[in-house]
């Protein structure tokens, strides 16, 4: 699973053991030892500071890691909804929290594709849809890989993007009672919807391990 995002913190305890290794990949020898164009991507790629493995220093994409992938009957944490998945960290966006577009979010689905990603979740958007980023969402489709985007959090019926593309199944997010989270957009763009209030996840630390 890819999650294009802020980047993971992915030596959270809880997330280390479900992390993917590029398999292709030497660490630490400055040889693009796949051909893939990216040097040394053992744990992911950066692609704000083009530079090997997207860590996360601020907490959104620890926290998607953690609701998608947090590992499974290890006494520790959280459990996620996937089963002992791995998780391809890409960052796509700068450290600060602001994660309603993503800079390099388009280029991040293209590396999980090549990564051999079967879903990758894109927990962001923004509006005006682009014949490019299109091609991209269909790129992954064709390669059998699913994206998931969210809704947005506006509380509107305007579509954003990537959630509005074809072939993204865009999730909006609905309350304990099972209702439209008061925040989340909604319309006929939107597929699915999902447990979206106060989400008990990972979050990065420096001391003991924090959720969130």
């Amino acid at each position: 699973m890819g999650i294009i995002d802020e980047g993971i913190q992915f030596t959270h305890p809880d997330l280390a053991a479900n992390i993917w290794t590029n398999p292709g990949e030497i660490a630490g020898n400055n040889v693009d030892d796949d051909n893939n164009g990216y040097v040394d991507d053992i744990y992911g790629w950066d692609f704000v500071n083009n530079r090997p493995n997207g860590f996360d220093d601020n907490k959104h994409g620890t926290h998607c890691a953690g609701i998608a992938g947090a590992r499974t009957d290890n006494t520790l944490g959280v459990a996620s909804i996937g089963w002992n998945v791995k998780i391809i960290p890409v960052q796509a966006e700068p450290d600060n929290g602001l994660t309603t577009s993503v800079s390099y979010g388009y280029e991040g689905i293209v590396y999980a594709v090549k990564a051999k990603a079967r879903i990758i979740s894109c927990s962001w958007g923004g509006n005006g849809a682009s014949a490019t980023e299109q091609s991209v969402v269909t790129y992954a489709w064709n390669r059998g890989c699913i994206v998931m985007a969210a809704a947005g959090n506006a509380n509107s019926a305007t579509a954003i993007y990537p959630g509005g593309y074809t072939n993204v199944y865009c999730v909006a997010a609905v309350s304990p009672s099972d209702v439209k989270s008061t925040f989340s957009n909604y319309g006929n763009w939107v597929d699915i919807a999902a447990p979206g209030n106060n989400l008990l996840s990972t979050v990065p630390y420096t001391g003991t391990p924090v959720y969130v």
